[in-house]
């Protein structure tokens, strides 16, 4: 710069008159400052409606401060347990898409495609921006209208996300703990996008849901009840009433750390075996329709079955339904369940081959929103 402007001090010394071909009038001066300010405003409009600074969470804010509505995570959910996708990943695929796709833009984006010949209009549609959402408007299994004229942006929204579980299938049944790492979420989502910023973008969200400010994916400890199985007794009506306790409130067998690896637990009368406390990921329940899916991945060994109770009051005092599903099956490996939408929450139990059960804090649910988690449970 300062070669340069020792070149320019020299030329206009040898030859003023050149000056004016390097300085603007005033009136160019003046629109320049007002193109400035309109272009200042319209790009920070922009950054705020797609949200491409990032996201905070607020008092009105979905799941994990994410931008999308319940009723896509619901939607997101019931597609993952039919095509073994993993949840969580796409979940923050569809993060990064509606922030750059926000409602307004994919109005648009439908607007072109009932419009323009094909081939033309947009390559990709909806929340999940499913690139060959084209392709299914002529699939016989569509459900939609024969042209496409009349597809709501619901619809589309609902169809893409379908379309990125197929495309997603079998990442859930590919997952070998409980999330994926950073590596695994690139190669995963690089059968979407294979842009470095994208892949980059989805790792950081997908991470953000356990280690985050708003993280509703965290690490939960949980220490191992009295109450076992057989504690499990049936009402006048047939209803399922659980004498288990909520862990805050169980009372230790033993302190553990009064034992070393030669030590025996002291005989209480029963075959009660002192284990230690587990951890895993805390779960998240989601309503979508007359179903409520339950995102919990166990990887730890020692679990054999997990018991879902479905409560009637907020204190668990009554049990309107429950489901024991056993490690075999294919949603425990998944680490998605289906349950019927039935009382005010859920409470969720571990039961592991030595008898111990593991009773995590309830899941409540709520009018104001389609899902729980167990920080927005406990407070």
């Amino acid at each position: 710069m300062a070669i340069i402007l020792a070149g320019l001090t020299f030329f206009v010394s040898i030859n003023s008159k050149y000056v004016v071909y390097f300085t603007p009038d005033a009136r160019g001066v003046v629109l320049g400052i007002w193109t400035a300010i309109f272009t200042g405003i319209a790009f920070a409009g922009f950054q705020a409606i797609t949200n491409a600074g990032g996201s905070s969470a607020g008092a009105n804010s979905t799941l994990g401060g994410l931008k999308i509505k319940d009723f896509y995570v619901g939607a997101a959910a019931e597609s993952a347990l039919r095509h073994n996708a993993n949840l969580p990943l796409m979940l923050a695929v569809i993060e990064v898409e509606s922030r750059n796709r926000p409602t307004p833009l994919r109005r648009i984006e439908l607007w072109l495609f009932r419009v323009m010949p094909d081939g033309i209009g947009p390559k990709s549609l909806g929340i999940a921006q499913a690139d060959d959402f084209e392709k299914s408007l002529k699939s016989s299994e569509r459900g939609m209208s024969e042209d496409g004229q009349n597809v709501s942006l619901g619809e589309v929204d609902v169809k893409s996300i379908e379309l990125l579980a197929k495309k997603l299938s079998g990442t859930a049944g590919e997952q070998f703990g409980e999330r994926l790492g950073p590596f695994e979420i690139k190669s995963y989502a690089n059968r979407v996008n294979k842009t470095p910023q994208y892949l980059s973008a989805v790792a950081r969200i997908y991470d953000g849901m356990h280690d985050g400010e708003f993280g509703f994916m965290q690490n939960l400890s949980l220490k191992p009840q009295r109450s076992t199985e057989d504690d499990m007794t049936m009402n006048d009506s047939g209803v399922a009433i659980s004498d288990a306790i909520p862990i805050e409130e169980s009372e230790t067998i033993q302190d553990i750390e009064q034992f070393d690896a030669n030590d025996s637990p002291i005989d209480s009368g029963d075959d009660w075996i002192i284990l230690e406390e587990i951890e895993l990921i805390a779960p998240w329940a989601v309503r979508y329709g007359d179903k409520v899916y339950v995102q919990m991945k166990i990887s730890v060994d020692a679990i054999q079955e997990v018991k879902f109770e479905m409560l009637g009051d907020f204190d668990g005092r009554f049990v309107v339904d429950w489901l024991k599903v056993s490690k075999e099956r294919e949603c425990f490996k998944q680490g998605l369940f289906e349950l019927s939408a039935k009382g005010v929450g859920l409470r969720v139990s571990l039961l592991s081959a030595d008898g111990a059960v593991y009773v995590m804090p309830p899941l409540e649910y709520s009018a104001d929103r389609d899902f729980s988690t167990v920080e927005s449970s406990d407070g």
